[in-house]
């Protein structure tokens, strides 16, 4: 019997020690031990960090396409606190066109005469009525968009830039006229009449020919120091110098156009031209701000806002001149004002490469303190002095395209 429970004692402690020997062991350092049990078909799992292999190499990027990884570009505002300095040049167009001159009567229809076998637009030398419809005024001259060349130069390290700065305008013009023979009339006959302008039966009566025009003419230059006041905001302080010349004419043909029907040859003593001009060359000293966001890698916005004060070396201009070149009365002032420039733009640029952008928008230019060229108009023509009132002011406004480029 008691051989009987030594065998079974003996098979049982056979069978706990195989099962031992089929499990694994606890892990190093202790814990619970790990079972992995597998199945048919199944693929081992891999072990460690490779159980989740990485993807393959992602491809190149295009050479044609701006980083998009948060890495500075030669235009990026992180660019601005760079250690390495940087050279930025542009070169563009743009176009300015001149506020309206205003109104103004300048010439009325005469109302001819009416008496049997007498033209009714013969040279009478009475003046016009106070209700005579007006031909010719200020409002029908329109300006248009002057043309012209911008650039600028900044040399950048860390967030500081020093900056010069120019344009050029090209000579604008804009004219109007009234023709009608014998039949305009203007309001010189109100004033005594300076000596060689009497014309046929006074000059600026019954004319046959009347024409204003207004010539333009803008350039203006700048240096600046500009410092980094925020990301993407920098602060201006710099001089400016703005050159603004307008000249004003008032043309009076009194008989050409009669004596021609006539079949005779037009006399040029019996024209006249009045003219006012202005210089305006303004000294200043200017603050700004320019600001600048980004869109996305290749597109950003911006805005450009500037004001300068500072003292215009004026000269001004009244002329009478008969057609012949015979010299009427004339004025001259030459002084110093007080005058002041305020500049905005908005605009925005678009990336070409890392070295290339392109830059477009819309600016303003308001020109305060000097005198328009048709104010010193005057129809005394015997004391032509210069108006003297310099409160006027001059606004511009148009678009601009430039091509900057980062060395």
């Amino acid at each position: 019997m008691r051989s009987r429970w030594m065998g079974a004692v003996l098979v049982a402690l056979g069978l706990v020690s195989r099962a031992s020997a089929q499990m694994p062991g606890p892990p190093p350092g202790g814990g619970m031990p790990m079972y992995q049990p597998t199945f048919a078909g199944e693929p081992a799992p891999m072990p460690g960090p490779q159980f989740c292999p990485p993807g393959g190499p992602e491809p190149p990027p295009s050479p044609f396409s701006l980083p998009n990884d948060g890495s500075p570009n030669a235009f990026s505002d992180d660019c601005n606190s760079c250690s390495a300095p940087g050279c930025y040049v542009s070169i563009g167009w743009m176009a300015l066109r001149r506020q309206s001159t205003g109104n103004g009567v300048l010439a009325v229809q005469d109302p001819g005469v009416n008496i049997p076998g007498i033209p009714t637009n013969v040279d009478s030398g009475i003046g016009p009525p106070s209700n005579a419809p007006q031909l010719l005024g200020l409002n029908d001259l329109s300006p248009s968009f002057m043309n012209g060349v911008r650039g600028s130069v900044i040399y950048r390290e860390d967030g500081h830039a020093f900056e010069i700065a120019g344009f050029y305008m090209f000579q604008n013009q804009t004219s109007a006229s009234a023709v009608a023979p014998g039949q305009l009339d203007s309001f010189f006959d109100a004033f005594p009449t300076p000596l060689g302008f009497q014309g046929d039966n006074f000059l600026w009566l019954q004319a046959d020919r009347m024409q204003v025009s207004l010539q333009t003419r803008l350039a203006g230059a700048e240096a600046n120091y500009r410092r980094m006041y925020a990301k993407g905001c920098e602060l201006l302080i710099g001089v400016r110098y703005l050159y603004l010349s307008e000249n004003f004419d008032f043309l009076t043909d009194d008989d050409t156009l009669v004596l021609q029907q006539r079949g005779l040859p037009g006399n040029p003593a019996l024209a006249a031209a009045v003219s006012s001009s202005t210089q305006n060359n303004i000294v200043a000293a200017q603050l700004g701000f320019e600001f600048e966001k980004p869109l996305v890698s290749w597109l950003t916005v911006g805005c450009t806002g500037k004001g300068a004060w500072g003292a215009n070396f004026l000269e001004s201009d009244v002329t009478l001149t008969r057609g012949d070149g015979f010299q009427g009365p004339s004025g001259h002032q030459s002084t110093i004002v007080f005058s002041h420039i305020y500049e905005f733009a908005l605009w925005g640029t678009v990336g070409l490469t890392e070295q290339l952008r392109l830059k477009a928008g819309y600016q303003g230019l308001w020109v305060v303190g000097v005198p328009q060229a048709q104010q010193q108009f005057t129809f005394d023509l015997g004391s032509p002095a210069v108006n003297r009132s310099h409160t006027s002011s001059v606004f511009f406004h148009g678009p601009m395209v430039e091509l900057q480029f980062a060395f």
